[in-house]
């Protein structure tokens, strides 16, 4: 079961789901179908990143930066990928993102992507 934790750092709804990620404790709400507040209806996602805000790609997946580093998650196959090519102007932190939905362009607050490919 979800329990209380200090913060929720991103929290997003795509579709018929709503997505909770922070604080190793990440999990999608399902709003498809009724429940109650004792009892909701979830699926717990595989730990990831400990906190940061998080937007939807184009295809489907979680995208969020923390401490200086991109994280994507694959909601189908549940898995966690990072990469460390993001250059922030200023100190780098855990920052929000957010995602273009018709070309899959990724925007991050004071960053930029050295690779060129997000």
């Amino acid at each position: 079961m979800c329990v209380p934790r200090r913060h929720d750092e991103g929290r997003l709804q795509e579709g018929q789901g709503l997505y909770v990620l922070g604080d190793l404790q990440n999990f999608m709400i399902d709003l498809s179908v009724s429940w109650n507040a004792s009892n909701p209806v979830y699926k717990k996602l595989n730990t990831g990143p400990e906190a940061g805000g998080c937007a939807m790609t184009n295809n489907g997946d979680l995208f969020t930066v923390f401490q200086g580093r991109g994280y994507i998650y694959n909601v189908k196959l549940g898995l966690w990928k990072s990469f460390q090519n993001i250059h922030f102007a200023t100190t780098p932190s855990s920052s929000g993102a957010v995602s273009d939905p018709e070309t899959g362009i990724i925007y991050i607050p004071n960053a930029s992507d050295l690779s060129g490919k997000r």
